[in-house]
């Protein structure tokens, strides 16, 4: 809120976004089709870049979502 706030913007509110959104509506999606993706692409390095920067990313989550999460901020410019 800091960085908004310093940036020229007033917060109007803001929350965390639960597991569930993450895990059921993003990363279960985004898992089963990363192969699928690849297999679209077999030869392309980025494409293998960013489904590993995906996975890492997965695992990252999964592994400390007790300690973090993701949040959704409202704001708006001042005057």
């Amino acid at each position: 809120m800091k960085i908004l706030e310093s940036k020229g913007f007033s917060t109007i509110g803001y929350f965390v976004l639960p597991e569930y959104c993450w895990i059921d509506n993003y990363y279960q999606p985004l898992e089963k089709r990363l192969d699928s993706f690849l297999k679209r692409h077999p030869n392309n390095e980025e494409v293998k870049a960013i489904i590993e920067s995906e996975k890492e990313e997965i695992a990252l989550y999964k592994a400390n979502k007790s300690y973090y999460s993701y949040g959704f901020y409202i704001a708006k410019k001042c005057d």
